[in-house]
């Protein structure tokens, strides 16, 4: 598991991603699941899933060349 959390690095005073947090999950060897959260406080405001996977070349790419 990996938690991002888009609060540390700098971000101006104001910014609203610096209240983002994900909490990754690898699935396979090519795929994570997210849960994204908005941190208010010691409060976490729960927002949504997602999914990430690693970018192959397909066919399609090679049909455009």
């Amino acid at each position: 598991a990996l938690l991002l959390d888009y609060g540390k690095g700098g971000n101006p005073r104001g910014d609203l991603s610096a209240g983002v947090r994900d909490y990754l999950v690898q699935l396979g060897p090519d795929l994570l699941l997210g849960k994204a959260y908005y941190a208010l406080g010691p409060l976490r405001v729960r927002s949504n899933f997602f999914i990430l996977e690693r970018h192959r070349v397909g066919l399609t790419d090679y049909a455009r060349r």
